[in-house]
């Protein structure tokens, strides 16, 4: 059954005779539809308050049911029910021509009301970051529809449903790729794909859907990157510790950066201005690479890599090398380098948007951090010089290509408060 230019005070009468999830279904296809509800607006002026309102009251009773025709609240849907709806809103979006109206719909359904400003030391939902990644803890305490949208992704990704994977993107930068709500999403993508649905004893580059993710969705890649990068490195904060990831995410990201040496950088090529509703700010990118480059950093710190056995990483059809984790970030290391260098190649082509890649507040983060780890292992000068060469290689090639962009004094300063190191000591004299 499908409804058709029905008049507004009519469409609640219309969608309660229906049961669900046709009823969830028939609402959203009225929210793009033409003459119906505000959103054909995304393309002329901003909807008013009023109208707002009632996309609100029709997603909450017909598409999510948290409501019932009075306005009480009502159970939440049971698995059943949530699968039915993963199953509509996935045919939605994969059905959808307008981008701009497919993304006012997905901020319509996932944006929360009031949505919490980035945190300094990622906490979900009040967990210690340590404990941040027991298996089967990630979607506990998230609201109803948070849970929603964390599920959408793991099965968008699995069902190659790229319009939802660019509506996250978009969703991502606008809410902020550190925001909480950006970082419990990640937190379940990685619970889904790296932790619970990966044998820990297979680690290897074998073809799968996560290797194409990169080409197929970049910037959805691009802000998981960045939410990943802080969920385990902390660099929105003062001094987060650093968790180190799971060897198989680890593995991905190699992997995806090493193959895609603008990855990281794809947020400030991607011009979102058409993609949004009439009169939208388009909100400041932040890239994966700061928080990237501190697992980098901290890594010879890790206990763990001492006692990892080597594992099988094949590197083309004919060739197979062994490595172990320390060889991962060494490697990662080089290709964050090649990503930063790209940015001078970008700036050339006129191609990118926005001119700071890498914040310097973010990277004296990074530099406290490091101070704090270099203090606690100050009887192992081999892993302390390894960590600030790699910290020195870092501040060089970032300033060589422009990728700090801003007062830098700080930066400065900071790094004089590590332990000596000769590269370093080369960089800061040049650079202060």
């Amino acid at each position: 059954m499908a409804i058709a230019c029905s008049p507004q005070p009519d469409l609640h009468r219309i969608l309660r005779r229906l049961d669900f999830p046709q009823s969830a279904k028939e609402a959203l296809a009225c929210l793009g539809m033409e003459k119906q509800l505000c959103l054909p607006l995304a393309h002329t002026r901003p909807p008013t308050s009023k109208q707002l309102d009632y996309i609100g009251e029709i997603i909450d009773e017909f598409v999510f049911c948290e409501i019932d025709h009075k306005g009480a609240r009502r159970k939440r849907l049971n698995p059943l029910q949530e699968l039915q709806l993963l199953e509509v809103l996935l045919g939605y979006f994969a059905a959808g021509e307008d981008k701009v109206i497919l993304n006012t719909v997905f901020m319509m359904l996932f944006t929360p009301p009031h949505t919490p400003s980035p945190s300094p030391s990622p906490s979900p939902s009040g967990f210690a970051r340590a404990d941040v990644f027991t298996p089967g803890t990630a979607t506990a305490a998230l609201s109803d529809r948070m849970r929603i949208l964390a599920r959408l992704v793991s099965a968008a990704v699995a069902s190659r449903n790229l319009a939802v994977l660019n509506c996250t993107g978009v969703w991502m930068q606008q809410l902020g790729c550190l925001s909480q709500h950006s970082l419990n999403l990640s937190r379940v993508f990685i619970e889904d794909y790296f932790v619970l649905n990966t044998p820990q004893s297979n680690i290897s580059s074998s073809t799968s859907y996560l290797e194409q993710l990169p080409q197929q969705a970049p910037h959805f890649t691009s802000c998981f990157l960045t939410a990943a990068a802080e969920l385990y490195g902390g660099i929105d904060g003062n001094r987060s510790a650093y968790i180190p990831p799971p060897m198989c995410l680890l593995n991905t990201i190699v992997n995806w950066v090493s193959s895609n040496p603008r990855l990281c950088l794809t947020p400030l090529t991607l011009n979102l201005q058409p993609l949004l509703p009439k009169g939208s700010i388009v909100m400041t990118s932040v890239t994966p690479l700061a928080g990237l480059l501190k697992w980098c950093v901290e890594a010879p710190f890790n206990p763990s890599l001492k006692k990892t056995s080597p594992v099988k990483l094949e590197k083309t059809k004919d060739t197979k090398s062994t490595w172990n984790e320390n060889s991962y970030y060494s490697q990662l290391h080089s290709s964050l380098l090649e990503s930063m260098q790209e940015r001078s190649v970008l700036q050339n082509q006129q191609q990118l948007l926005q001119a700071e890649v890498i914040s310097p507040r973010h990277l004296v983060a990074l530099v406290r951090g490091l101070l704090d780890s270099c203090a606690k292992n100050n009887s192992s000068n081999e892993k302390i010089q390894l960590s600030l060469d790699r910290l020195a290689q870092s501040v060089q090639v970032a300033q060589s290509s422009g990728c700090l962009y801003g007062n830098t004094h700080e930066l400065m300063q900071a790094l004089r408060t590590l332990p000596y190191n000769r590269l370093l000591d080369i960089v800061v004299r040049r650079y202060s």
